[in-house]
């Protein structure tokens, strides 16, 4: 199901619910550790708490905005990583360099979670699209080029050379890595240093890695 529009696949995500988890959740984040706790409030502390200012703009798939299930969602993941502090400090650590300390992030940070809209899309993450959709507008990208960019095989021309480019290129490292050729890459090359382009390939496969993690896992991301 190649970069199928987000819409089409929103039945069959909405039959999917609610999962049933293959890990025993913690129930509530008072339940975390100490030790994860810390991390957490270090983690807000550190990035001014955006994650909590973008998540009040996320469309979820079936939850409804403004509602204490809207907010519970957003702290889903940490129900999962706070089992172990090492790792939520890691992810969290990585993210936070990844959509806003990378040079890719830096060169464009609402271009970077559109990437993040292009995997969720590729890998039918419905949880994926709807983050990084808040946080694409949330980096100063247009509403109406947000809801495009799911579907940007069919909009093709309201995206640059470059972005389609990028796009491309993302949706193949998360969906078939082993299938990206010499001529993507050397054509990437006309916009991005290697340095960038290695950053480049890794905010793809980090933007993947979450929703393989969570699929596996049979639990909701947010």
């Amino acid at each position: 199901m190649e970069n199928q529009p987000v819409e089409a696949i929103d039945d069959e995500l909405l039959e999917q619910t609610p999962l049933e988890p293959r890990v025993k959740l913690i129930n509530n984040l008072d339940e975390l550790s100490p030790e994860s706790k810390e991390v957490l409030d270090r983690y807000l502390k550190k990035t001014n708490a955006e994650v909590l200012k973008i998540a009040a703009d996320v469309d979820h798939p079936w939850r409804e905005k403004n509602t204490e299930e809207h907010t519970e969602w957003v702290t889903q993941f940490v129900k999962v990583l706070g089992m172990s502090p090492g790792l939520l400090e890691a992810w969290l650590d990585k993210d936070w360099y990844m959509t806003n300390q990378s040079l890719i992030a830096k060169k464009d940070p609402a271009l970077t979670e559109m990437i993040g809209i292009v995997i969720g899309t590729a890998l039918e993450c419905k949880y994926c699209v709807g983050w990084h959709s808040a946080a694409s507008r949330h980096h100063g990208a247009e509403a109406d080029k947000v809801q495009l960019v799911g579907s940007y095989e069919e909009h093709r021309d309201s995206f640059s050379e470059m972005q389609l480019a990028v796009f491309d290129y993302a949706s193949k490292v998360a969906r078939e890595a082993y299938k990206v050729t010499d001529e993507e890459f050397e054509n990437l090359k006309r916009w991005y240093s290697d340095a960038e382009l290695v950053e480049l390939t890794e905010t793809a496969c980090h933007m993947a890695s979450l929703s393989k993690l969570f699929t596996a896992l049979n639990v909701e991301i947010w």
